[in-house]
């Protein structure tokens, strides 16, 4: 006979746009603005990622 496990499963969800703009409104603007310029120079999937928003 198997056992049935009784916790509940928890299922972490991706955080929203909203809450990664609340998170982002914090940042001082020269570091947010570095990180961006970052992203972007990475690969071509973020910089069409970060063109497409």
């Amino acid at each position: 006979m198997s056992r049935v496990n009784a916790e509940p499963q928890t299922v972490k969800r991706a955080p929203d746009w909203s809450a990664i703009r609340r998170h982002l409104a914090d940042w001082p603007k020269h570091p947010l603005i570095a990180l961006v310029k970052d992203l972007h120079h990475t690969s071509p999937e973020n910089c069409d990622f970060l063109r497409a928003r």
